[in-house]
C-alpha cells in the first residue's frame, strides 16, 4: 500500500512573495509527482468501462476481456480476440444392444 505524505497548502500570504510562491509551486508539484507514479492500490470498489476484447495492441500487464473473463495481458502468451475452432476426424458409429 502507498504511504507517501502528501503537501498541505497554506493560505496565500497577504502580499505577493516570491518564496511563499514557489514553495506553493513545489508542493504543487510533489502532488503531481505523486499522484501520477506507479505504485501498490487498494480499493473495496473499482469499475472499469470500455475494455478491450483480446489482448492485441496491449502491453504487458494491461487488463482486457477475454469473453467476460478479466485478464492481464502478458508478452509470451496470446489472447486474440473472436478466435474459434471446430474439427472433426472421420466418424463415430454408437451401437446399443
Amino acid at each position: 500500500m502507498r504511504q507517501y505524505t502528501f503537501p498541505l497548502f497554506n493560505s496565500p500570504p497577504a502580499e505577493y512573495s516570491q518564496g511563499a510562491a514557489s514553495q506553493q509551486a513545489n508542493s504543487f508539484n510533489m502532488l503531481i509527482q505523486r499522484l501520477l507514479s506507479a505504485g501498490p492500490w487498494r480499493a473495496t470498489t473499482i469499475t472499469l468501462t470500455e475494455m478491450q476484447q483480446g489482448d492485441s495492441g496491449l502491453e504487458a500487464g494491461t487488463l482486457f476481456l477475454d469473453g467476460n473473463v478479466v485478464k492481464i495481458s502478458q508478452l509470451d502468451i496470446a489472447h486474440p480476440a473472436g478466435i474459434g475452432v471446430t474439427s472433426s476426424a472421420g466418424s463415430v458409429t454408437v451401437a446399443i444392444s
